[in-house]
């Protein structure tokens, strides 16, 4: 495929062929966009380039200071892209198969370890049980059992002292007596369920809200 391009096509010296031939080749690297192994030998800026070396066929463009070469976006119905706005872009189409979700990179050992193209995660928060190390420090009023106990009380050397309890006591001597009874507590004997607990409904972050696109080929 010819890639040369000859900008001088009348020279009185040239013979009728010369230039017609150079007329054919100039038309012949237009049609095929300069394309080659090999960058053109005479690129001016903006010229498009063929680049047949990579194996892909890419299309480059030449820049504007004409010091090096652009790659240009090729793609096919395969190949998406996010786009932030309503309508589509010229040329390509909206997916609308893909809806309801964010972008993520593949890869990593988490959520979206998975192959790229497909859909994965949810917006469903799962439950989760408290541990005890969870549960926040606080008190209960509980169930306890009667305790019995005893209370000293020092009357000195005479005088009496009387205990209403179970029954009457009355301390007479002169030395520290002691008289055992009981406290007894309200019980509450409700417990809890060990159920799991979530954070609500599902939810939307703040989000650019766009469409996926692909090229109407």
């Amino acid at each position: 495929m010819s890639q040369a391009f000859t900008d001088d096509l009348y020279e009185q010296s040239y013979a009728a062929d010369t230039t017609l031939t150079n007329m054919e080749n100039n038309f012949a690297a237009l049609k095929s966009s300069f394309s080659g192994n090999a960058a053109p030998s005479n690129p001016v800026a903006f010229m498009l380039w063929g680049d047949t070396s990579s194996g892909d066929e890419c299309l480059k463009r030449r820049n504007d200071a004409n010091d090096a070469w652009l790659a240009v976006l090729c793609g096919d119905a395969s190949q998406k892209m996010y786009v932030y706005r309503n309508d589509t872009c010229e040329g390509w189409v909206i997916d609308a198969t893909v809806t309801d979700r964010v972008l993520a990179v593949k890869g990593g050992s988490n959520a979206y370890n998975v192959n790229g193209g497909v859909n994965a995660g949810t917006w469903t928060q799962p439950g989760h049980t408290l541990t005890a190390s969870e549960i926040p420090d606080h008190s209960h009023s509980g169930t306890t059992d009667s305790d019995a106990h005893t209370h000293n009380f020092d009357v000195g050397s005479s005088g009496s002292f009387a205990i209403a309890a179970t029954g009457t006591g009355v301390i007479t001597s002169a030395t520290t007596d002691s008289y055992a009874h009981t406290h007894t507590f309200t019980t509450d004997t409700d417990g809890g369920g060990d159920g799991s607990h979530n954070h609500g409904d599902t939810y939307r972050p703040a989000a650019a809200v766009g469409t996926l696109q692909y090229p109407d080929l």
